[in-house]
């Protein structure tokens, strides 16, 4: 049971691309599947019959997707982040896209084929079966890229923006400081500098597990391991050299205190 928790939990890579075009994608699928293997008595239809009447499926196959889409974020709106999408995430999502795909595609099925528990019956199960096989493909698939998870000396820091795509992972050591720029935050780090929707406050939160990284100012937080000298005086002011950046990092005189604690223990 341990490691099919253990399977579950593990980090993959988000499909970043637009939900419409996804749904399409699996509309476009259905309908060509619907053509070549013509289930559901669909075999008994003339040619131009079989290609006008399987477009509906298509069609209802494509807004489905999109709503379970829509549902799930609506449920949890941080369902679909990418620092937190699993594979058991993973799973989830295409179950319930399984499910809004039989139940929109029923009606379909009974104007088609008359209302009786037959029918219904055969759409269920039919439409379950080639779900079920998506799943299991799509399982083992995503079981290859799985994202390492990072050994505790390595552990990757994630700070999100408040955007759905709007993060960024990010090695302690190569943290090296937040500045607050009006409603967002530059996040820098030794590859670049990363703009994030989100509050000092809310990224000092994110950040409360890592003692390394402390606030020095109303607008910085910075990584403490990165000091490299401490410049200035109480009268004009303290600033700290970054290893890494050019940039002095000012220090707040309500945060001169703590930067001196930890200057002296280092």
């Amino acid at each position: 049971m341990t490691v099919k928790q253990s399977f579950l939990n593990r980090r993959i890579d988000a499909d970043q691309r637009n939900i419409w075009l996804v749904g399409a994608f699996y509309g476009v699928a259905v309908y060509l599947v619907l053509i070549v293997l013509q289930p559901f008595g669909i075999s008994s239809y003339s040619t131009l019959d079989r290609f006008l009447r399987t477009i509906p499926f298509g069609i209802a196959t494509w807004l489905c997707v999109v709503a379970a889409h829509y549902a799930l974020h609506f449920a949890k709106k941080d369902f679909f982040a990418p620092e937190r999408w699993t594979v058991g995430r993973c799973i989830v999502c295409d179950c319930l896209t399984v499910l809004f795909v039989v139940l929109g595609n029923l009606p379909i099925f009974t104007i088609m084929f008359g209302l009786s528990l037959n029918v219904m019956w055969t759409a269920v199960w039919q439409t379950v079966a080639v779900g079920a096989c998506l799943i299991g493909a799509r399982v083992l698939l995503t079981h290859k890229k799985t994202v390492a998870q990072p050994s505790a000396e390595h552990e990757v820091i994630t700070i999100s923006g408040t955007g759905r795509n709007d993060f960024v992972r990010v090695l302690p050591d190569d943290l090296l400081y937040i500045e607050s720029d009006k409603n967002y935050c530059n996040v820098v780090t030794a590859n670049g500098i990363k703009q994030l929707r989100l509050t000092m406050t809310n990224a000092e939160e994110q950040l409360k597990n890592h003692t390394e990284m402390v606030r020095c100012h109303r607008a910085y937080i910075v990584n403490t391991q990165r000091i490299i000298t401490t410049e200035g005086n109480a009268s004009v002011g303290y600033k700290l050299r970054i290893g890494g950046t050019d940039k002095l990092v000012p220090v707040g005189r309500s945060y001169v205190n703590a930067i001196r604690a930890i200057d002296n223990a280092q």
